[in-house]
């Protein structure tokens, strides 16, 4: 076999294997852009729809968006009060373009996110609200975290909680023996927006054993937490609410 057909077949094995790896998904990041400089470019509101078009690093439509980063976007929905949220689905309508609706009434923020198990910040912020009125100091710290989730006794652990580090917080049940999954084998995930409702970030448990998450504050203040918690099969929701500090100077 001559040098070229060998070099003629080790591009097209190349190709190949690029192809279906882009198709599954595996270069997610690398395919679409989405962490290397690209941005969200949003449409105008109409009712409670919203619709938003990801541009690359070179200001262009991403055209090629992989299934698994449009089965991982999500939007993830706050009210002015910080108390309820919405976390929805949104439509993907080819050239990097995708629209959504809510119902939350009063909403203050949208955070566009990718919801797999590495993701941890949002790669697209818009304010919802009109509203430039100061408000009011509306979150406080829970100052005993111990607490109830459905029947099972549970205290969270942190550290001082401090900004722009990973910050790990744990769930400590008081019964043993209990599994942190869903039925299919889904871990818990918790998510965070701050008093001012521009900040979010979001993280899945690292454990099955444990109940653990790795929290990155992009900033300090007070963070209102909600929480998806799986146990024994079992879904639960539950909030909380913390203070982070500044980050301490070296």
């Amino acid at each position: 076999m001559t040098k070229s057909i060998k070099l003629s077949l080790m591009i097209c094995f190349v190709l190949l294997a690029g192809f279906y790896l882009q198709r599954q998904g595996l270069f997610v990041f690398k395919t679409t852009g989405i962490h290397e400089g690209a941005e969200i470019v949003w449409g105008n509101k109409t009712n409670h729809t919203l619709d938003f078009t990801l541009h690359s690093d070179k200001k262009k439509e991403l055209r090629e968006l992989s299934n698994r980063a449009r089965n991982e976007m999500y939007v993830f929905i706050v009210d002015e009060t910080v108390e309820h949220y919405e976390r929805v689905k949104p439509t993907y309508y080819g050239n990097g373009q995708f629209t959504f609706s809510y119902e939350l009434p009063k909403a203050a923020a949208a955070f566009v996110y990718m919801e797999n198990d590495e993701s941890t910040e949002n790669i697209g912020y818009k304010k919802l609200t009109s509203s430039s009125e100061k408000r009011e100091n509306i979150l406080r710290p829970d100052p005993i975290l111990t607490t109830k989730i459905g029947l099972y006794d549970v205290s969270l652990i942190f550290n001082t909680l401090q900004s722009e580090q990973p910050e790990l917080l744990t769930f400590q049940f008081a019964q043993k023996g209990l599994r942190f999954t869903s039925i299919t084998g889904q871990l818990s995930r918790i998510w965070a927006v701050n008093e001012e409702t521009d900040e979010f970030t979001t993280a899945v448990s690292s454990e099955k054993e444990t109940m653990e998450f790795s929290l990155r504050f992009p900033r300090e203040g007070t963070y209102k937490i909600w929480g998806q918690f799986y146990i024994n099969g079992k879904e639960f929701r539950k909030s909380f609410v913390v203070n982070v500090t500044e980050k301490r100077k070296k």
